[in-house]
């Protein structure tokens, strides 16, 4: 299928590709378009590197979720790494199959998200954010180390919306949420922070124990086995040779007539001497001089989503105390209406691509179910839709209508790998009704049809 270019009068352009819509913007003035929310996708096209950086982090940083979470790719223009984190990779005419692919999946995740999730505070906001983007990616949350960042670290989705003062706050508000169970993290390194500023960027060095001065001069200190003498190497030095002041000595072989046990340091400033320099750091950014008690650590990691998060993602925090769980679509499906639509597009791909995709159905009895509360409907439910998601892969899509019948898309599977399918659930299903409830195997069916265009 060839990529196609169709103009728009107001001076914008997308691109077709296999059924697929994707806005080509050059500059960031054209995101103000409210056409680019309708799109499958943007394509970053610009030979200027500050372009480019200026749209996706106007991208990144929107309170849209429409923007925010839309799967965007660079065409054309090499960018640093933490640029191209925030983008979904590079587009060319050599990889257009794999972009599709990947801006299905990710749209299908986008389907998942509770869009309208309340944030009442600078925490929520920042963490419902960074859920949102590990769970529409599917992969961890990564810091880039950065110079120009305070802490050495940034990263890339949360900085497009936030200043870079804001750095050690991302930090806080993630490893809390790791503590909460809400992420599960990696730790990569761990860095030191000015007790004045919170600078990453601090010099260690030994100080005189006297006078403080960091102009210290280190010298061996030596003991002679004969007499037992010990000090400074200055003390034995008559020209080339090693001479003992205590016995006239010479010393000529290390280990067998003398040795080295340690350091000492001679202060330039006061000519103090000592085996001991305390260790001191000073921030290179504000200059703020503090012994090592008063320095603070933190982790830098990388983090993924655990179960709680994901049903953060989906269904956001809790609204006036009511849990909005109770009320939410299972985690692992999307609402009935936009399977429809998402029915149709898949139709529509169809008669365009002329690929082979299906779409199958799970429809309960409802007759033999009346014995059931409201309750125990919603639980039988959420259990059907856990036995069934597994066996789904990540570009099929799985809705539930109500307790009784679900719908779920297989693009571009064949027929076999869909009987297969058919079998494993059906056999999983009744096993569940079956042994649960007691219940005969005609109360359930699992049907497939090809979808025609």
């Amino acid at each position: 299928m060839v990529l196609k270019s169709i103009s728009r009068p107001a001076h914008q352009q997308h691109f077709e590709y296999e059924g697929l819509y994707f806005a080509q913007v050059n500059r960031a003035s054209q995101l103000s378009d409210p056409f680019i929310l309708d799109k499958d996708g943007i394509f970053v096209e610009s030979s200027r590197s500050e372009e480019v950086q200026q749209i996706l982090k106007q991208v990144r940083g929107s309170d849209n979720p429409l923007l925010y979470l839309k799967p965007v790719f660079v065409k054309s223009i090499k960018l640093p790494a933490h640029l191209v984190a925030l983008s979904d990779g590079a587009v060319n005419d050599e990889n257009l199959r794999r972009v599709a692919k990947k801006t299905i999946g990710i749209n299908q995740q986008i389907a998942l998200v509770d869009r309208q999730a309340r944030k009442s505070d600078f925490k929520e906001e920042t963490l419902l954010k960074a859920v949102q983007f590990i769970f529409t990616r599917r992969q961890p949350l990564k810091p880039f180390r950065n110079r120009k960042a305070m802490c050495g670290y940034l990263f890339p989705f949360l900085n497009a919306y936030l200043p870079a003062s804001e750095n050690l706050r991302i930090i806080d508000i993630l490893e809390k949420a790791r503590k909460e169970e809400l992420l599960s993290g990696k730790i990569l390194d761990k860095i030191n922070l000015c007790q004045a500023c919170d600078s990453a960027f601090l010099n260690f060095r030994e100080t005189c124990t006297k006078c403080h001065s960091i102009d210290l001069v280190t010298e061996d200190l030596i003991h002679h086995f004969r007499c037992a003498y010990v000090g400074p190497a200055s003390d034995f030095k008559q020209g080339d040779d090693l001479v003992c002041p205590k016995c006239d000595k010479s010393l000529r072989h290390i280990g067998i007539d003398y040795d080295k046990p340690s350091e000492i340091f001679n202060c330039q400033t006061c000519n103090h001497q000592s085996q001991e320099a305390p260790m001191k750091a000073a921030c290179a950014d504000c200059g703020n001089e503090m012994e090592l008690s008063y320095i603070s650590s933190k982790n830098i990691g990388t983090y993924q989503l655990t179960a709680q998060g994901e049903k953060l993602a989906t269904q956001g925090f809790k609204n006036n105390g009511i849990d909005l769980n109770e009320r939410s679509l299972p985690v692992g499906t999307i609402g009935w209406e936009f399977f429809r639509i998402m029915h149709q597009q898949e139709k529509e791909r169809v008669r365009m691509t002329g690929h082979l995709s299906l779409v199958g159905v799970i429809q309960l009895d409802t007759g033999q179910f009346e014995f059931l509360g409201a309750d125990s409907k919603e639980k039988l439910r959420q259990e059907i839709v856990r036995i069934v998601r597994p066996y789904l892969r990540s570009v099929d899509v799985l809705s539930s209508k109500n307790f009784s019948t679900y719908a779920f898309l297989l693009p571009e599977t064949t027929v076999p790998e869909a009987r297969q399918l058919q079998e494993t659930l059906a056999f999983n299903l009744q096993k569940l009704i079956g042994h649960n409830l007691a219940i005969g195997s005609k109360a359930m069916q699992v049907k497939l049809s090809k979808i025609n265009a």
